[in-house]
């Protein structure tokens, strides 16, 4: 019961909720780069929020299933197919053994996510599945390749694809990034700090799973202060020498040195990760308080959908 990698894509990693605890160490998180959408996918499935699934990038892998299974694919369009046949984002499939999936076109979006009901069969790394790519370990150590096979933890029977007669919309993606002041935010001259909020950043080619250098108008010190090498986040955003901003994503350092005008909040983390290369975004302020009401909101909806979800599988 599992699936293989028939023709590998550009970056396709296993990743789950994140490994949370060895930051002082020097380990990062790691996990999904699009957290809502991961735990979307399982919700859709039944799994706990947390379970691992497939992270994908395009030119995303192809995949065929060597046992049937439940699965569904969230986050970015890559336009999936099965049989020449489109099969909609954010629903539950039934897929038979010997299915082929593949991802046609880059519609929208950056990762996408593939989650299989119950779950992977992942060897964990200090108590996560998420593979981290610099010290090539968690996961698979690495990312996917074709002929690489990933186990289910449950067989099922179906005898034709089928797809289930619920879904969660499709959302849009927006281009304002909320954020709460850093630390540092002060160290910037008053015109830099309208500025952050009134102009917009480009995502640099140059982006990846570590960080999203964003490009725009230079912001400006008002004294050439320095700042000793402190804690950093997913989300954190530096101001670099050259006044360029730097945003740290899910593949982040623990620490650095730059300054730290601002933190994105943690659910807008998804709508930020999805932008593409070239993609413009703006900054809006948010306090701290409502920063912490949207996330808890953004939970307690996933938390429904999987309830909802498991009770429409039991009744299935």
């Amino acid at each position: 019961m599992s699936l293989e990698i028939i023709k590998k894509g550009i970056l396709d990693t296993l990743q789950d909720g994140g490994r949370f605890g060895y930051q002082h160490l020097g380990i990062t998180t790691n996990g999904p780069m699009d957290q809502f959408s991961s735990q979307l996918a399982n919700a859709l499935v039944g799994n706990e929020l947390s379970e691992g699934v497939m992270e994908i990038c395009f030119p995303a892998a192809h995949l065929r299933f060597l046992s049937a299974a439940i699965v569904a694919i969230t986050g970015a369009d890559f336009e999936a197919t099965i049989h020449g046949q489109r099969i909609p984002l954010n629903t539950p499939v039934a897929v038979s053994s010997g299915t082929e999936l593949r991802f046609k076109k880059n519609r929208c979006g950056r990762f996408g996510y593939l989650a299989v009901r119950n779950g992977f069969q992942i060897e964990k790394w200090l108590g996560s599945a998420s593979t981290n790519l610099k010290a090539k370990v968690g996961g698979l150590g690495r990312a996917l390749v074709k002929g690489d096979r990933l186990d289910f933890k449950q067989e099922f029977v179906v005898d034709e694809t089928s797809i289930f007669p619920w879904s969660f919309p499709l959302q849009k993606n927006d281009s304002v990034i909320r954020c709460v002041e850093g630390n540092e935010f002060d160290w910037l001259t008053k015109s830099s700090q309208q500025q952050f909020y009134k102009q917009s950043f480009a995502i640099s080619s140059t982006s990846d799973r570590m960080a999203y250098r964003l490009e725009g108008a230079a912001l400006k010190q008002a004294t050439k202060k320095e700042l000793l090498s402190t804690v950093a986040h997913f989300g954190t955003i530096q101001l670099l020498p050259n006044g360029q901003l730097v945003c740290l994503m899910a593949d982040h350092q623990t620490t650095g040195g730059y300054p730290r005008i601002a933190q994105v909040m943690a659910a807008d983390l998804p709508t930020l990760a999805q932008q593409r290369p070239n993609d413009a975004i703006s900054f809006q302020p948010v306090s701290l308080e409502d920063a912490e009401d949207l996330l808890l909101a953004q939970h307690t909806l996933l938390k429904q959908i999987q309830y909802s979800c498991r009770f429409k599988f039991r009744e299935t």
